[in-house]
């Protein structure tokens, strides 16, 4: 959850739910009600050309921050999720929020990078983004994140929490679904 401050000075809650939509949720605390604002699932196979491989997603799983990129100011939603392309299933994924009169969302990957081996980790699967933060470093000048992740996808695993720092113009760009004609691609 976190509170929301619109142009025309009205307050509200965004929350993103696990589930198997993982429904991103816009909710008016004066009344109690709530509009959907993203049905993740669609928006994924949309973006995919193919529904996610998970049967649950969790949007917003993460504080939900506030940035400044070189275009816009966004929120940030880790998922929990995953890919139905090949070449993908060792990312993570992240969804940005544009505010305005529409909010708009993107889809950003985060690859997996090669791990020492004497790390010993179980896999290579970043799986999920449970942590995102502006740099607080003063030489960083609100232009660096921090992000990490762990997740299971209820297998037994061992080593497996990672943390990256990338600079937010590279971290926010725009997904690109794989090549069609490489036939793992919509």
């Amino acid at each position: 959850m976190t509170c929301l401050h619109g142009s025309d000075g009205e307050e509200g809650i965004l929350t993103g739910f696990e589930g198997s939509n993982g429904d991103i949720l816009n909710v008016d605390p004066r009344t109690g009600g709530a509009v959907t604002e993203l049905d993740t699932r669609a928006f994924l196979t949309r973006k995919w050309g193919l529904p996610p491989t998970q049967e649950d997603i969790i949007a917003g799983y993460n504080n939900i921050p506030y940035v400044k990129s070189s275009q816009n100011t966004v929120r940030l939603f880790g998922l929990l999720t995953q890919s139905p392309h090949a070449n993908e299933k060792t990312s993570a994924w992240i969804l940005s929020r544009t505010t305005g009169m529409l909010p708009q969302y993107e889809l950003h990957e985060v690859k997996a990078l090669k791990f020492p081996a004497d790390l010993h980790r179980s896999n290579d699967k970043l799986v999920s983004v449970r942590a995102l933060v502006v740099s607080p470093f003063p030489e960083d000048q609100g232009q660096v994140l921090y992000l990490g992740g762990y997740g299971d996808l209820e297998q037994a695993v061992q080593n497996t929490a990672w943390a990256y720092r990338v600079g937010i113009n590279t971290a926010l760009r725009r997904y690109s679904a794989p090549n069609s004609s490489s036939g793992s691609g919509p």
